[in-house]
């Protein structure tokens, strides 16, 4: 049986680069499908801050195998490049009990 985890990364919707003009679930939905190793995920919605500046963010869930972390950091990466972050949070929580039903 294969270990999994789950992969959360928090996407904040704030562009450094265009004060007053958030990146918008559109264009997070278009990076997300372009992420070609990712398959299975869920999106929720959520708001958060960042130095002291309240901000919406997309939390992207992923439940994949324990050696996925390679490609989440990519995923990190390529969001923080994409869109001018100073930094996309990932965390890697184990799943001991979880069934596919």
């Amino acid at each position: 049986m294969t270990s999994l985890k789950q992969y959360d990364l928090y996407l904040g919707h704030n562009h450094p680069q265009y004060p007053g003009n958030p990146i918008t679930s559109r264009e997070i939905l278009r990076f997300i499908r372009g992420q070609t190793l990712l398959s299975c995920y869920t999106l929720i919605k959520a708001q958060g801050a960042w130095d002291n500046e309240i901000e919406d963010t997309t939390i992207l869930r992923i439940i994949e195998a324990e050696d996925y972390a390679p490609v989440a950091r990519e995923i990190a990466r390529n969001y923080k490049h994409a869109f001018s972050q100073q930094a996309v949070l990932l965390t890697i929580t184990n799943l001991n009990e979880s069934v596919l039903i």
